[in-house]
């Protein structure tokens, strides 16, 4: 599964691995804008 990723600019950025979106979220390198659950 691949995720989209909006960094913290609103630019985006390739589809990432769930893993590294949370690290990039950790890092706060990246921000949630849309959450489909």
């Amino acid at each position: 599964m691949l995720v989209f990723v909006l960094n913290q600019y609103g630019q985006p950025l390739m589809p990432r691995s769930p893993r590294k979106v949370r690290l990039l979220l950790k890092q706060q390198k990246a921000k949630v804008t849309k959450a489909t659950c």
